[in-house]
């Protein structure tokens, strides 16, 4: 894996990521690799999300939400969790941001990391401020201490000290890898380069897709078992890659995987004209108490990563095919089941 660290600086990835397209082998639109096997009686398709969930070992999640139909809706939706709450909210957060200062760097003001930090706090405001949004903050205050990590406020400020620097090293990726030498200008006038109205917008620039329209995947279901529609948050087109917004304590190798089931999704649909070789994951570490800048993981996809994604889908789609219900008393609650959202459900039935 390469990190990126504190910054995309993009301007490196064709370098470094220069081999990939040589060492991958199975792809998406490869029928012999990704054909579901036959003998499976569960035929509806499913997330990527849903194949490679970590939250449950034994998969009674799934089990629940996709097979239990003598259970209300509002039990099979499951309880609202910590991370479910803070990691849609900070997929919004960013996929606003980026549009944000899309359209700001097409102006002519001069643009200092001062300018970033005051329009980053005023976007900020003006989306937390937001009702639906503001309706989210106040869930999460609302949770019982053992199922809160953080507070609203601390995640406001993560997301606000976090974005700070992205949308710097956003700027400053372009700077280089257009060969501006910082040695020749000043800051300032650098900046006002930047920002001349000539210049394409800034996602345009850095070459990051978050358009939900343009990102959504519609691989061929029957064979690869995947669902439509499916919506990665990141697509870096000129570089043949895919990313996704994650959140949490630590990167986690489900992460990995999820960008390997949108890759193999993208070229089901896409042949090899969709050939995507490199994985990003943005990850914004939640549940520190402390603000800290996101991190930009990137990776190839490799073709062990490919396989052990589709191990992990006939693994699911076996066990959906199974009528037998997943014990649920050979999970051990206090490791894996306090923020599942099925967890008052599965309490009811454990001896």
């Amino acid at each position: 894996m390469y990190q990126l660290g504190l910054e995309w600086l993009l301007h490196w990835i064709s370098e470094e990521f220069e081999g990939a397209n040589q060492e991958i082998s199975l792809r998406g639109y490869n029928n012999e690799f990704i054909q579901l096997p036959g003998d499976f009686a569960w035929k509806k398709p499913l997330s990527v999300d849903e194949i490679v969930n970590e939250t449950c070992p034994v998969r009674r999640d799934l089990f629940i939400s996709r097979k239990k139909k003598n259970i209300s809706a509002k039990i099979k939706k499951g309880e609202s969790t910590w991370g479910r709450i803070v990691g849609t909210l900070t997929e919004e957060y960013y996929s606003q941001l980026l549009n944000h200062f899309s359209e700001l760097y097409l102006s002519d003001k001069d643009i200092n990391y001062r300018f970033i930090k005051d329009e980053v706090d005023t976007f900020s405001n003006t989306f937390f401020n937001n009702q639906p949004i503001k309706e989210r903050l106040i869930l999460i205050d609302n949770l019982p201490e053992e199922k809160k990590i953080n507070s609203s406020e601390s995640i406001q400020n993560i997301l606000k000290y976090s974005a700070r620097n992205e949308v710097a090293s956003f700027a400053l990726d372009w700077i280089l890898q257009n060969s501006i030498q910082f040695s020749e200008y000043k800051a300032k006038q650098a900046w006002k380069i930047l920002c001349r109205p000539s210049y394409v917008r800034l996602t345009d620039r850095v070459g990051v897709t978050t358009d939900k329209q343009e990102t959504v995947i519609n691989p061929n279901s029957e064979i690869s078992g995947i669902s439509p529609n499916a919506s990665p948050d990141l697509l870096l087109s000129q570089f043949k890659a895919i990313g996704d917004i994650k959140t949490g304590r630590a990167l986690r190798h489900s992460h990995l995987l999820t960008c390997t089931g949108y890759a193999l999704a993208r070229e089901s649909q896409l042949g090899a004209a969709g050939n995507t070789n490199i994985g990003v994951i943005f990850f914004v570490e939640t549940q520190s108490f402390l603000p800290t800048t996101a991190r930009s993981y990137f990776f190839v996809i490799s073709d062990s990563l490919r396989r052990e994604f589709i191990d992990k889908r006939d693994r699911v789609f076996n066990m959906l095919s199974n009528e037998v219900e997943p014990d649920v008393n050979e999970v051990t609650r206090e490791t894996y089941c306090v923020h599942c959202k099925y967890v008052t459900l599965c309490d009811g039935d454990r001896r």
